[in-house]
């Protein structure tokens, strides 16, 4: 933990349980079990849950990014693109907007999402990319570090070429 990296929800729910350890209200949590805890006490309507503060528009964030040097890529596009009335629409805007890519194949997307998003990244000339999600290895064990999948996934050198292309 420090002021430029928050750690994954997980580690701030388990501190949350050792903290209470001794409050009659959260005797039947158990540290193996934080989605039991985080639905009772930390999803909407219930006691300690905070609305998210609003953010930027993901335009300018693509703006900001490009400005910079970088070149963007939507993590875990599934469920804000294939939720969509028209992902393609939606995916026209951010690639005008700077969008270099997305991360088709992630622990988040099943089989049918991989390939709907393949087939969006194909047809309107985005990179397709793979991530392992990296929130450290308490999220995903296998996962060793930011980027690194275990096997398998596009051959970086090639991917990278084309997202500089982009």
């Amino acid at each position: 933990m420090g002021p430029d990296r928050v750690p994954y929800y997980g580690v701030f729910l388990r501190l949350f349980l050792e903290a209470a350890a001794g409050d009659r209200r959260f005797a039947g949590h158990r540290a193996d079990d934080l989605m039991a805890l985080q639905r009772q006490w930390f999803e909407p309507g219930r006691p300690f849950y905070v609305e998210e503060p609003a953010g930027p528009h993901l335009a300018d964030v693509l703006g900001w990014a490009r400005d910079a040097g970088g070149v963007p890529v939507l993590a875990h596009p599934g469920r804000l693109l294939l939720g969509a009335p028209d992902p393609g629409a939606e995916l026209r805007t951010l690639r005008d907007a700077g969008l270099a890519g997305l991360e088709v194949r992630t622990t988040w997307h099943d089989t049918a999402q991989v390939e709907a998003l393949a087939a969006l990244c194909a047809e309107h000339r985005l990179a397709a990319t793979a991530g392992s999600d990296f929130h450290g290895t308490d999220v995903k064990p296998w996962a060793t570090a930011p980027g690194r999948l275990p096997s398998g996934g596009p051959d970086a050198d090639d991917l990278l070429a084309r997202l500089l292309a982009s």
